[in-house]
């Protein structure tokens, strides 16, 4: 926390009761406030922690499963924090989804971030039987592609949960993860357009100051990469295969980026021309 000094951040899977996170939070210091659900008996629990300058924060509404926060900054603007320690039983799942997509009715941007507790493809897990996600993976990205949502991206590893075995009965799966809605990824457009702005006027700004806007835009470049991809794929189920340019200029894409312009052999030689790419390719296969 020191290192990062984080306006705002959020523990799942406390497993603590009032008693414990009252004494926890009671060493958090006078600039931080908080808003916890306790755990129940040594099972979920989850805590939200923000610095008090953040602005107005109250909350909304809470679940075993969630906790909804309204953040107001000072010029009046809000938007919903929701942070999610789900079940791992299908039925409460369903109820979860259910309880978040009213949220999403509301015309606010709107962040969720936790542990779902199921993964939002098939490709998301490693080790174990595809039927224990496969009936969650498809009710969980139905909900994601209803309510609008996006995917934020996140460095580290593949994988936020491991069951810690050994051998084959080792298991892996992305359980955690981050969304926004569409407000709230129209917010981020916002941003970018506005550190465009100063990174045109570049004589008023020192430089330390500019290094950090070229972070930010380059940040904000990654959530609207992902957030378009996501979009590109939502379209194509819902259009399916037509002949039509916008999946033209898919394919077009597709293969401009699987195209291989340059290759190096095993002695360092490199080669440009596509038939000795091949040649390069077929001697080293033999």
């Amino acid at each position: 926390m020191k290192q990062l000094n984080p306006f705002i951040f959020c523990l799942v899977e406390t497993r603590a009761d009032n008693s414990r996170l009252d004494i926890f939070c009671s060493k958090l210091g006078q600039k931080w406030a908080w808003a916890a659900i306790a755990a129940d008996g040594f099972s979920g629990g989850l805590i939200v922690i923000w610095q008090k300058q953040l602005g107005k924060v109250s909350p909304l509404a809470r679940s075993r499963y969630v906790l909804h926060l309204v953040v107001t900054n000072v010029k009046n603007e809000s938007w919903i924090l929701s942070t999610v320690y789900n079940s791992n039983h299908y039925q409460v799942q369903t109820t979860v989804w259910y309880e978040l997509s009213g949220i999403a009715s509301l015309n606010l941007p709107w962040i969720l971030i936790g542990d779902f507790n199921t993964i939002a493809s098939l490709d998301e897990f490693q080790g174990g039987s595809r039927s224990y996600y496969r009936r969650k993976a498809r009710v969980f990205s139905d909900f994601i592609s209803v309510n609008n949502l996006f995917d934020v991206n996140y460095t580290g590893s593949r994988f936020t949960w491991c069951n810690n075995q050994y051998g084959v009965a080792r298991k892996w799966a992305r359980l955690d993860r981050c969304l926004i809605n569409s407000c709230c990824a129209a917010h981020l457009d916002l941003l970018e357009a506005e550190a465009l702005d100063i990174l045109n006027g570049y004589d008023r700004v020192s430089s330390n100051y500019l290094n950090a806007l070229y972070n930010k835009l380059a940040a904000l470049y990654r959530q609207s990469s992902s957030k378009w991809a996501q979009r590109a794929r939502h379209m194509w189920v819902l259009c399916g295969d037509q002949n039509t340019s916008f999946f033209h200029n898919i394919i077009r894409s597709r293969n401009h980026y699987n195209a291989i312009s340059v290759i190096t052999d095993t002695s360092g030689n490199c080669f440009t021309d596509q038939k000795d790419i091949e040649t390069v390719f077929s001697n080293s296969f033999y």
